[in-house]
């Protein structure tokens, strides 16, 4: 269909047959699932098309785990995957920067200390503002409409 997203690829390697359908039973719905029972299986499948995700067991005859990583960094199509995750990684950083500059907007925009009112001494107003993440929906803030009547904004 036009509008269907690409599904990300998940290769799982695992030369235990029933991990592997428990991998699929989870993450098929969601993600498209390659699989391979070795280590050389798995390096066929991730260099005839780079798969978005490797889980990758360690434990496995002949070429183990740590082999499989050495061999997928070693070689440059493979190795694709270390610049994507570099771009990815730069680009987190950048939007939490930019996320917490928001928040020190937003925050520097709500009062943190309120006048004292000598004339009205029934009351006092305190107000704290902590976002839920890096940047919250909400502000406030307050007025004297008119003598006696008090305007709060939330």
């Amino acid at each position: 269909m036009a509008g269907d997203k690409r599904k990300a690829t998940v290769l799982a390697v695992d030369d235990t047959p029933e991990n592997l359908d428990v991998v699929r039973g989870i993450l098929a719905e969601d993600y498209q699932i390659k699989v391979a029972v070795n280590g050389q299986i798995a390096l066929k499948i991730a260099q005839a098309q780079a798969p978005d995700l490797i889980l990758l067991d360690i434990m496995m005859p002949e070429i183990d785990g740590y082999e499989v990583c050495r061999q997928l960094k070693d070689n440059p199509r493979t190795r694709e995957l270390q610049a994507a995750y570099a771009v990815i990684n730069l680009q987190k950083e950048r939007m939490e920067e930019e996320l917490n500059v928001g928040r020190d907007i937003q925050l520097s925009m709500v009062p943190v200390t309120f006048p004292a009112f000598p004339d009205r001494d029934e009351f006092d107003i305190h107000g704290l503002l902590k976002p839920a993440r890096e940047i919250g929906g909400d502000f406030y803030d307050y007025f004297f409409v008119e003598r006696g009547k008090l305007c709060v904004c939330v």
